[in-house]
């Protein structure tokens, strides 16, 4: 029985190498119109299902370091989310970089390349400035309950 698994579970790993491959060349082609066209709803959307894909597909042949960095950047590629600090084209070239290394350290079963520079670049995609204050207040008034008729003339 536990030669059945080994098998399936060779199978199952060569078959993600090869799927993982191919997610890679259109994350890179995917970042090449990201070059083009950086404001693409559409192709982060793409990019993002990509990622989405390694990160489950990762997971499920046990590579959790890949399946996690997968997970942090695609958290960080909600399109609302998206920060101005640093190229969505930037960020998908060293993503698919990075990621190649992390496939080629699993399939040679040698250490996981260093990935600071994705963790960085995935920091500054996903930092948004805390929201402005004014008198010590938040301006995002919608967390504001209405004001009564009489609150709203005793106000005045």
């Amino acid at each position: 029985m536990s030669q059945y698994s080994d098998d399936r579970g060779t199978e199952m790993r060569e078959l993600f190498f090869e799927t993982a491959q191919e997610l890679l060349q259109t994350l890179n082609e995917d970042a090449l119109k990201l070059e083009k066209t950086p404001q693409d709803k559409e192709i982060v959307r793409s990019v993002r299902r990509t990622v989405h894909t390694l990160k489950g597909d990762s997971a499920a042949c046990g590579f959790s370091e890949l399946s996690e960095l997968a997970h942090t950047l695609e958290d960080a590629l909600t399109v609302e989310a998206v920060g101005a600090g640093v190229s969505l084209a930037e960020l998908g070239f060293t993503a698919a970089d990075i990621f190649s290394a992390m496939l080629a350290a699993y399939r040679n079963q040698t250490a996981l390349p260093d990935a600071t520079l994705l963790r960085n670049l995935i920091m500054t995609a996903s930092y948004q400035p805390s929201p402005r204050r004014w008198f010590g207040q938040s301006m995002n008034l919608s967390l504001r309950r209405p004001l009564s008729p009489r609150a709203r003339l005793l106000s005045m």
